[in-house]
C-alpha cells in the first residue's frame, strides 16, 4: 500500500511539473497608463457612430480603480451615440497578428 501511495504522488508530481512547464506565453499587455491611441486599429464597417478613447479617466463618472489595481484610465467604447442605427466596432492593437489558439483575458 505505501509503494503504491508513493507511485500516485510520484506520477502527481511529474503531471504538475509538466503542466507547469506548458505554461502559455503572454503575446500582448495593455493597461492603457498612457496615451498609446496611435498603436491601436479601429475596426468599424462606417456604418454607425462610434467613439474610441484610449485614454479615458473613468474616475470622471465615479468609476474606482480595478481592484488590485491604482490607475483609474483605461479603454472607452461607445457606439451608436447620436445616429439611429445599430452597430458595433473592435478594436485591435496595430500589426499584432496572432495564429493559432489563444486566450484573451481582462481585468475589470
Amino acid at each position: 500500500m505505501k509503494r503504491r501511495l508513493t507511485s500516485f504522488f510520484a506520477a502527481l508530481a511529474i503531471a504538475y511539473g509538466v503542466h507547469d512547464a506548458c505554461r502559455a506565453v503572454e503575446l500582448y499587455s495593455e493597461n492603457f497608463d498612457v496615451d498609446n491611441t496611435a498603436n491601436w486599429t479601429i475596426n468599424d464597417s462606417g456604418t454607425t457612430d462610434t467613439l474610441a478613447d484610449f485614454y479615458y479617466d473613468y474616475s470622471a463618472i465615479g468609476v474606482p480603480a480595478a481592484p488590485g489595481g491604482v490607475s483609474t484610465t483605461g479603454l472607452k467604447m461607445t457606439a451608436n451615440n447620436s445616429v439611429a442605427a445599430f452597430g458595433g466596432f473592435s478594436v485591435s492593437p496595430t500589426g499584432l497578428n496572432l495564429t493559432g489558439d489563444y486566450r484573451v483575458e481582462f481585468k475589470i
